[in-house]
């Protein structure tokens, strides 16, 4: 009798305990699913590219000093032609701010005469071997795989000048621009973490440089003014030694 009695209260007591389990369990917390990995488009490190476009310089020639010719006179030479060069760089990166420093070397085809019609007989012109460089701070604002930048720096361009003239008893001087100024910008845009393709304005100001005649009168010097404007696109590709960036989302 007495075991019956046992039996039926363990019975009723485990009846009693499975709604209490099932309760519990249901309160508690689901386990989260793992974090979803993503790359960030990360611009820090050295890199190394390629470019390609066109020029349009603008060289104002002026005599200095009277020389037979109308006085004061402008003569302009405006040739323009395909540029290209090569790059390289390093990025750091804070935040959405992208800074570093890059450089360039490469070909400006600067070529080009131009007849003083208020001269005489004289004739201007440009050219070079079109050797150009330039070394520059940049600074951009990132928008995902898409950089925003601005650049400015020095510049140097091998190119010469000169103005001839047909009267006889002449000797011609050249002259030959050194160091500049460049600034401008553009847009780079990520294909991968490591490859990214660029389309980038600048302009550049190689200072004033002097040719001359020198005949039994004395010695003319001509001033000239060098301005270029580039149009380029381009590719880069960023050696991403320290492998590329991981967030958690």
């Amino acid at each position: 009798m007495t075991s019956r009695f046992i039996g039926g209260f363990a019975a009723l007591g485990l009846l009693l305990a499975a709604p209490l389990g099932a309760a519990q369990a249901a309160d508690m917390p689901l386990k989260a699913p793992p974090p979803v990995l993503a790359p960030v488009w990360t611009w820090t490190g050295f890199y190394i590219g390629a470019s390609v476009g066109g020029d349009w310089a603008r060289d104002v020639v002026r005599p200095t000093i009277p020389d037979g010719g109308v006085f004061p006179r402008d003569n302009l030479i405006t040739p323009h032609n395909v540029t290209g060069a090569g790059t390289a760089g390093y990025n750091f990166q804070s935040g959405l701010v992208v800074y570093g420093i890059e450089g360039d070397l490469g070909y400006l085809s600067i070529r080009g005469s131009s007849k003083d019609l208020l001269g005489g007989t004289e004739v201007d012109f440009i050219g070079g071997s079109g050797l150009y460089g330039d070394v520059t701070a940049r600074v951009g604002y990132t928008f995902d795989r898409l950089l925003l930048y601005s650049k400015g720096g020095y510049a140097f361009y091998n190119g010469t000048v000169m103005t001839t003239t047909l009267l006889p008893g002449f000797t011609v001087g050249s002259g030959r621009f050194s160091g500049g100024w460049t600034s401008g910008g553009g847009l780079e845009y990520k294909i991968t973490q490591d490859w990214s393709v660029k389309g980038e304005y600048m302009f550049f100001d190689f200072g004033t440089k002097t040719a001359t005649l020198t005949g039994a009168a004395g010695v003319f010097p001509y001033s000239n003014n060098l301005t270029v404007q580039t149009v380029k696109v381009g590719v880069n590709y960023r050696f991403n030694w320290g492998g590329p960036v991981i967030a958690k989302y």
